[in-house]
């Protein structure tokens, strides 16, 4: 469903790539969790992914399509995206209805539609939740905190359908408690929709309890690639071990390895 080849991305403040050679497949509904080190281009990667970069060689193939020289606008069709950068995700000048309403009939022929059509709608998926957000519907957004913001943005990933979902750090604003029930919910509507996703994350537990399949990155390449029972099978203490070796892995040259 999405496979980069020989992706490279350098940065001009940057002496070497941040992104060497990238090769990646990922088969439709994998939902795929990276964690490294920082500086290892995680975050870059997705960003090259989206559009937000564009790559200075390599292909990127997204549902049999190459969207390699598209532009972030074009590929939004096929791809949500949620991140640290909540600027991104919302219009603070609007209330919480009017983003989600948005985020709802992008991808749609624009016509002549009111927000408070999707109000039921809309109040209902918030009420999922269980942590009372509905009655923020009518709140700018940019009177909601951080956590709250994020928690929305997360939300409004979702309604258009997308082929491909990208998370990069969507829960850091998130107390312990509403990120536990914010991943559980995620999580449950990736594996029902079968929506492919790259998560990004600091969390090795998290990383432990959510995906399908687990990749390591150290130095812009990826060093671990662990899925199907090895990764059930993987414990925090062995997860921590491999995450140490990464960087020790990279300096040796050594190849990807698949456990």
């Amino acid at each position: 469903m999405l496979t980069l080849s020989k992706v490279y991305k350098s940065f001009s403040e940057a002496l070497v790539p941040v992104l060497k050679g990238i090769d990646l497949t990922v088969e439709e509904g994998e939902f795929c969790v990276i964690i490294g080190a920082n500086g290892s281009g995680k975050s870059t990667l997705l960003k090259t992914i989206s559009g937000v970069n564009s790559c200075d060689s390599g292909t990127i193939m997204i549902d049999g399509k190459d969207v390699t020289h598209q532009s972030l606008h074009q590929r939004s069709k096929m791809i949500s995206t949620v991140t640290q950068d909540l600027s991104v995700a919302t219009l603070t000048d609007m209330n919480v209805l009017e983003n989600m309403t948005l985020s709802l009939l992008r991808g749609q022929k624009s016509r002549l539609r009111f927000y408070e059509n999707h109000s039921d709608f809309i109040k209902n998926n918030l009420q999922e939740l269980g942590l009372g957000f509905e009655k923020y519907i009518h709140k700018p957004v940019g009177a909601l905190s951080g956590g709250q913001r994020q928690v929305i943005a997360t939300r409004m990933a979702l309604f258009s359908n997308p082929k491909l979902l990208l998370l990069d750090e969507h829960t850091s604003a998130l107390d312990p408690k509403t990120e536990v029930q914010i991943m559980q919910s995620l999580s449950k509507e990736i594996e029902r929709e079968k929506i492919t996703t790259l998560m990004v994350t600091h969390n090795l537990r998290e990383a432990l309890q959510y995906g399908t399949r687990l990749l390591i990155m150290s130095q812009g390449t990826f060093v671990f690639d662990i899925k199907g029972n090895d990764k059930k099978k993987l414990t925090l203490k062995k997860l921590e071990s491999l995450f140490y070796q990464a960087e020790t892995a990279y300096l040796e040259n050594k190849e990807v390895k698949k456990l």
